[in-house]
């Protein structure tokens, strides 16, 4: 039946095409999958069973991966079994059994979020573009993700209806209003484009989650905020917002 490399592929399409699951998304999946077949070898999907998946739960704490990144892999191994499933690759036989055995954790709750006056400062530092400005507010009045502010549309952007429309993980959508501060930036930046243009756009087109790390380290030197501790990124800001 094939190998977890020989499947690899189509699950890839299956959660690109079919669930629309962010880039980042899938390329932990397949780093898990990959991971795992490290594990086990060359092995059969069908011949992989549940004492498997146990010994590599056993690996991964030897290793020191903590309860919630155990969680994770195997998660990944159970949305693969069930798309081996769904092709008739695999029939009864399911590994992700062994799911009710997971390592239990404890969510934890976000420590570290900016000050009135680190906030203060954050937003009241210079740019070097709309655009820039335009996506240090967002995340600063509107607690967006860099995903979803390098996938912002102009056609988002209602500001006759005060609203913006924010695409998140795995193709939610969720309907924000738009904060005064942002407006005559939004006005800019949508003029004349067409609705399928990206909101903040690069040389290239899409200004890409990479891009606007290295944009926001740039902005946090600007604010005077470099050398604080912990340090600032952009989730930061999105605890901060919460």
């Amino acid at each position: 039946m094939g190998t977890i490399t020989d499947h690899l592929p189509d699950f890839v399409r299956h959660l690109r095409d079919e669930r629309q699951l962010e880039p980042s998304t899938v390329g932990n999946y397949h780093n898990d999958l990959n991971k795992l077949e490290q594990h086990v070898g060359p092995k059969d999907v069908q011949q992989i069973d549940i004492n498997d998946i146990r010994s590599w739960i056993r690996s991964m704490k030897d290793h020191g991966n903590k309860p919630a990144t155990i969680r994770r892999k195997i998660h990944t191994c159970s949305a693969f079994w069930k798309f081996l499933h769904i092709i008739d690759v695999v029939d009864h036989h399911m590994p992700t059994k062994v799911l009710h055995m997971l390592p239990k954790y404890r969510r934890k709750v976000a420590d570290n979020w900016l000050t009135e006056d680190e906030l203060k400062a954050f937003v009241s530092a210079p740019a070097p573009t709309v655009r820039d400005t335009v996506a240090w507010l967002m995340l600063a009045w509107l607690g967006l993700r860099r995903g979803e502010l390098s996938a912002l549309k102009c056609g988002d952007v209602h500001l006759d209806e005060n609203r913006l429309i924010v695409r998140g993980k795995g193709g939610h959508q969720r309907i924000l209003p738009i904060p005064d501060e942002l407006e005559p930036g939004l006005k800019m930046l949508t003029h004349g484009q067409p609705d399928d243009a990206f909101l903040l756009r690069s040389q290239s087109g899409q200004w890409s989650v990479a891009a606007i790390g290295k944009a926001f380290k740039g902005h946090i030197a600007r604010a005077g905020l470099d050398r604080r501790q912990p340090k600032i990124t952009p989730h930061v800001l999105r605890h901060t917002f919460a």
